[in-house]
């Protein structure tokens, strides 16, 4: 037979009752709520949006043959998951499958387990093994029988790092990953400083790598830091009847400098979205109150580093225009009010572009944040001719009107080595923002 007798037991086989089922070591995972639920939603969301996701399983059955070589004993309703425990302790031995079952006895009868030791039983044969033991109505399933053991003898329950707010999460999506990136990093630090120091050897040591040497150097230091700061990552994903919503949690170290930045910064508000044209269709909105004075401080930061990080730019960009600009960009940061709201929207169909963004900021004096951003761009320009920059922008002010409303646009312009490729660009440009081509 292809599957047990259904018991009707969908309370142990939730997403709730996944978790639970988890062991208590669990460092990392992707869950699935339903998983033909989950194909059949992601299969209509395809029909209607034309995104493609995935998720074609169209049952436990087919799901667990492809993942742990059990085709035999499993409803074919239910939540899964996949596992990872700590990859320090376990090394490559860490993952594990988590397959609802109607019982543990149905379950062994059904799919010709034989029993090892006591609670820990094997399926397959010669190189196609897998060992497995049960937590509630969950068979788990592990290529290694120290692992199997390890679990069978260990700890159960929701795992311990998710939030209460990330919990509540994970129990309402239809799929749902977390990862504990502290831990993950931590277990890959070896073999990730020794691709750090090969790839430093090859920018060193590439004469055509000379002039970018210390601007890639620089990112690859800062890539680093950034993961230092990183503690973990969840995204969960729950299919509507016509839309998908997407949760993005990211957690960074307590200890770290953006966790400290953060809380400085500011907070998520949503008194913003006042602003939005919220009838459209919506992709996502945001709105945040922060606190000017830390954002003026990132922004004069931001800007700097990036006229200095650029490879010419200890040669080229003069200290009258570096002290110009970061003159400016504290001029415009000191005429906002730190509240913010912004939003994605569907575009035109016939554009070809992904998406359409608007935002809306809180400013202090219209006519003085108008004088900064005027002369920002002024000096923008400027560091790019002096750098030698292929990309400028342009800022071009009262364009035209709309409802008493003056419309200015900052225009980026791209030097590019040929006509050809000058006029390619412009025509897709054109095709894909409009009659007036790459213009914000």
């Amino acid at each position: 037979p292809a599957a047990a007798p259904a018991t009707g037991n969908e309370a142990s086989h939730s997403m709730a009752g996944l978790l639970a089922a988890m062991p208590k070591e669990t460092q990392s995972f992707v869950a699935m709520k339903d998983v033909g639920e989950v194909a059949a939603k992601a299969g209509a969301f395809a029909k209607r949006t034309g995104i493609n996701l995935p998720l074609d399983q169209p049952s436990i059955v087919e799901l667990a043959t492809l993942r742990a070589r059990v085709q035999a004993g499993l409803p074919p309703r239910g939540a899964a998951a996949v596992v990872y425990l700590d990859g320090e302790a376990y090394k490559d031995r860490n993952t594990l499958f988590l397959l609802p079952i109607s019982s543990p006895d149905t379950f062994v009868e059904y799919a010709s387990a034989k029993e090892v030791e006591a609670g820990l039983y094997q399926i397959g044969s010669d190189n196609d093994v897998r060992f497995l033991t049960f937590r509630d109505r969950y068979a788990i399933f592990s290529t290694s029988i120290r692992t199997a053991r390890s679990v069978r003898d260990g700890q159960f329950g929701e795992p311990p790092d998710l939030s209460p707010s990330r919990l509540a999460t994970a129990k309402a999506s239809d799929i749902y990953a977390h990862v504990d990136l502290h831990r993950t990093l931590a277990s890959r630090r070896d073999s990730s400083e020794r691709f750090r120091k090969a790839v430093a050897t090859k920018i060193v040591g590439d004469p055509t790598l000379q002039d970018y040497s210390k601007l890639l150097l620089g990112y690859m230091v800062a890539i680093n830091e950034l993961f230092e700061q990183l503690d973990a990552l969840d995204i969960g994903l729950t299919f509507h009847s016509d839309d998908l919503a997407v949760s993005l949690a990211v957690k960074f170290a307590d200890e770290g400098s953006i966790a400290t930045a953060l809380e400085t910064l500011g907070s998520v508000t949503s008194e913003g979205l006042r602003w939005l044209p919220l009838d459209r269709p919506v992709v996502s909105t945001g709105s945040v109150a922060l606190n000017p004075e830390a954002v003026k401080l990132a922004a004069v930061r931001f800007v700097d580093f990036v006229m200095q990080s650029s490879p010419q730019s200890q040669k080229s960009v003069q200290p009258k225009t570096r002290e110009d600009t970061i003159k400016n960009v504290g001029e415009l940061m000191d005429q906002m009010t730190g509240e913010m709201a912004t939003m994605s929207i569907l575009p035109d169909p016939a554009s070809g572009a992904a998406e359409a963004g608007v935002t809306v900021m809180g400013i202090r004096d219209k006519d003085k944040f108008a004088a900064a951003v005027e002369g920002l761009f002024g000096n923008l320009q400027r560091v790019g001719n002096e750098v030698g920059s292929r990309v400028a922008v342009s800022y071009l002010k009262d364009q035209e009107r709309y409802r008493d409303v003056v419309v200015n646009y900052i225009k980026p312009l791209i030097t590019f080595t040929s006509k050809q490729h000058q006029e390619l660009f412009d025509e897709r440009a054109k095709k894909v923002y409009g009659p007036d081509g790459f213009l914000y």
